[in-house]
């Protein structure tokens, strides 16, 4: 028999863009069905996870909403990459503030970061909290290698 008693407190960091959200929570289930004494909060917007958990019945995941950056909720109309600005520059704080949430909810400190290779602060976050941490990239190696050199495409594409 399976113990209910839950052992450590793993933080999921979604970017909340594309597909990326999928392919972490289907990482988050793999991992939660594997070790289902602990606890998995996934942090993603509220739009994100309304979409993701809308039939999911997990018992070990935890969804937490993160603001997207829009001011007071309002409805975006734009570019994914104008959403990706508003969205980026409160995500540490956002993150940093639900992280605080789920610990608070789970009575679990937060024992492991599992984040997308976006969020560069994640491993001062981990520094901090003295845990470690894992980046995730989903996608394939040459859109990383594009995101490497995304300043340099756009200097040569200005010229």
């Amino acid at each position: 028999m399976a113990s209910n008693i839950r052992e450590k407190h793993v933080a999921v960091f979604a970017f909340p863009f594309a597909s990326h959200p999928s392919s972490q929570l289907k990482l988050a289930r793999r991992l939660a069905s594997a070790a289902p004494t602990v606890v998995f909060s996934f942090f993603n917007t509220a739009k994100s996870n309304r979409a993701l958990f809308a039939e999911l019945s997990c018992d070990n995941i935890l969804p937490y909403d993160v603001s997207d950056g829009l001011p007071n909720n309002d409805v975006f109309v734009g570019s994914p990459l104008d959403a990706i600005n508003l969205y980026l520059p409160g995500a540490e704080e956002e993150l940093r503030r639900a992280v605080r949430v789920a610990e608070k909810d789970t009575g679990l400190k937060i024992t492991c970061l599992v984040v997308h290779a976006f969020f560069w602060f994640a491993a001062d976050m981990a520094e901090e909290m003295n845990i470690p941490w894992v980046a995730y990239w989903s996608a394939g190696t040459c859109s990383l290698a594009a995101h490497f050199y995304t300043d340099l495409i756009r200097q040569k594409t200005e010229e």
